[in-house]
């Protein structure tokens, strides 16, 4: 049997227990991530990450194969007991919108990865599905995704506030009636699927790499002008009074760091100008990373990533959420301001976009 681990296709042995997505969710046992204190959520842990990120590979792969499920929410998934995730035709099938040369393709892209009965596709060659259908059912997979997070949500109750993580990824989903043609839906779903509230640590490592080049093609006026990070959907005001409460002291002498060359304007109250800034998290998060051997020793990057995500854990959620937010609502002013698509730009290698 083959299935989705980790987005990537890998064998399922007939032994091990499957589980439907309802027994999945009703077996999980408080599936979220807190802080050290228990006082704040983070989002999920690990192993609910890797089976919602696994769905959303795996309905993604559908949509950009040229179809859509149509019926994700019921009956659709599988979960095997290690957390290999299995997509299945379920009430409807994989419905593929094109010409028959072009639905074979699509079709023969889809069995690499799901494990599809060939009797369901005899009269592939007759479908014949409209643009508006075809995009009625890719929003119809999106809503059922984030019907399948509520779920989860729902059943496992957190014990502390819900993380701004979730709620980013809600408002993303919220912003559908952004989005008019085929094309336009399918962006959307990757951004949807592709979110960070199912990244892992390595997946937000190599976005701050990304991010900061997506940053750069900028200047900084009009960066500033458009990101300001201050407003109620993209909010990071205080995240320096995070890091100070973090007590860190490598990620203080970060925020703190003054360099011997610059004199600096005694009316700021941290030394580096981006750090009195609300939308100044994303470039104190790659000074952290990119310069961390200067101030910390005996630290991989991976354990500089961790205490970031301790101290500023929605800030890889924030930076992205306001990116496709300016994309889908001004699509003409984000692509004048970086000379490209969104959709591009997140592909670009090396990229936890995949």
């Amino acid at each position: 049997m083959i299935g989705v681990f980790n987005g990537n296709p890998v064998l399922i042995s007939q032994s091990i227990p499957i589980y439907s997505l309802n027994e999945w969710i009703g077996r999980l046992q408080d599936p979220w991530e807190y802080s050290a204190d228990g006082k704040e959520c983070f989002g999920f842990d690990t192993n609910t990450k890797v089976v919602l990120r696994g769905i959303a590979k795996g309905a993604l792969g559908i949509i950009e194969g040229g179809g859509y499920h149509g019926n994700l929410r019921n009956g659709a998934v599988r979960v095997g007991q290690t957390n290999q995730v299995k997509i299945v035709n379920s009430i409807y099938d994989v419905y593929l919108c094109a010409n028959p040369v072009s639905m074979r393709k699509a079709l023969i892209m889809i069995r690499g990865v799901f494990a599809v009965d060939d009797s369901n596709y005899e009269d592939v060659d007759a479908w014949v599905l409209l643009p508006n259908d075809l995009r009625t059912g890719m929003l119809k997979d999106l809503a059922d995704f984030q019907k399948i997070v509520e779920d989860v949500v729902a059943n496992n109750p957190c014990k502390t506030q819900l993380p701004k993580a979730l709620g980013l990824f809600y408002k993303l989903c919220g912003l559908v009636n952004h989005v008019g043609s085929v094309d336009e839906v399918r962006e959307l779903a990757f951004f949807i699927f592709h979110n960070p509230l199912f990244w892992t640590e390595v997946d937000r490592q190599i976005f701050t790499d990304l991010g900061w080049n997506i940053k750069r093609r900028v200047d900084k006026v009009c960066f500033n002008s458009n990101f300001p990070f201050n407003t109620q959907s993209t909010n990071m005001r205080g995240w320096q009074r995070r890091v100070q409460r973090s007590g860190n002291p490598h990620l203080l002498n970060v925020l703190q760091f003054k360099s011997s060359k610059k004199k600096r304007p005694t009316r700021w109250r941290y030394p580096t100008k981006i750090y009195n800034q609300e939308n100044g998290f994303f470039d104190f998060q790659r000074n952290s990373k990119a310069h961390y051997q200067d101030h910390v020793r005996l630290m991989s990057l991976m354990q500089i990533e961790r205490e970031l995500f301790v101290a500023l854990p929605h800030a890889c959620s924030m930076f992205y959420y306001g990116l496709v937010e300016l994309y889908l609502t001004r699509k003409q002013l984000f692509v004048s301001m970086f000379r490209a698509d969104l959709f591009t730009l997140l592909k670009e290698e090396p990229t936890p976009c995949k």
